[in-house]
């Protein structure tokens, strides 16, 4: 199934003969093995999403690369870009699985900010906003 969405969308694109069905069978089984062969069916599923996305990723920002007007590159890498970030958070959904459930989290300092004011010139002081990483307990 996952292997005829790739494949659909290969086709789509114009595509179709350079990414023919039987190398998608082989592209989503190499991608099962390679990351561990899980059994887990909650992980094949977010693995065959990454593999869909992957491909679609790709296709995206070629469509971006090779458009005709602004417009189209600017819809086109949009969505490569947002669905590269739905990617992302996939492969560390997966991760995550993976390691029991533990994940660290970035956890923002708050920013001190002190304005002076004096006339016509205004002076504002900002302090750190460092990042910690705080791993849960």
């Amino acid at each position: 199934m996952v292997a005829g969405i790739l494949h659909g969308l290969a086709k789509s694109v114009g595509l179709g003969d350079v990414m023919p069905t039987a190398d998608c069978v082989r592209f989503v089984d190499n991608l099962q093995s390679e990351s561990g062969g899980s059994t887990d069916p909650l992980v094949a599923v977010l693995l065959q999403q990454i593999g869909v996305s992957q491909v679609a990723t790709g296709l995206l920002a070629s469509k971006a690369a090779t458009a005709t007007n602004a417009d189209d590159a600017v819809a086109y890498s949009t969505a490569a870009a947002r669905l590269l970030g739905e990617l992302r958070r996939c492969v560390s959904t997966v991760a995550e699985i993976r390691s029991g459930g533990t994940r660290a989290t970035v956890v923002n300092q708050v920013v001190a900010q002190q304005n002076v004011a004096a006339g016509s010139q205004q002076i504002a002081f900002v302090g750190s906003g460092k990042k910690k990483l705080r791993k849960p307990n």
